[in-house]
């Protein structure tokens, strides 16, 4: 069977007729896995720093305002530098 076979590319009504996972790939795949339930353990953590433990209860918490609103702060910094120093908004 060759690339593009039509027999591998077809859905299968059953999960053990498809085609067995690579094995170069599962052991970075268990890893991963590891690493994944590693983190989820952690979510619930209490935050280490006492400053934001009000707002930031968590790790988790933590983790998502970092990436969903750390960025924001910073360009509302920028905007008001920006007023100050007669230029425009953004």
């Amino acid at each position: 069977m060759g690339f593009g076979d039509p027999q591998e590319s077809s859905p299968k009504q059953q999960f053990s007729e498809t085609a067995t996972q690579n094995p170069t790939h599962s052991p970075s795949e268990a890893a991963h896995a590891a690493r994944v339930l590693l983190l989820e353990a952690r979510w619930s953590e209490t935050t280490p720093l006492e400053a934001v433990r009000g707002f930031l209860p968590t790790l988790g918490d933590c983790f998502v305002f970092v990436m969903a609103a750390h960025e924001n702060l910073h360009l509302g910094q920028v905007s008001a530098w920006r007023r100050v120093q007669g230029m425009g908004r953004v």
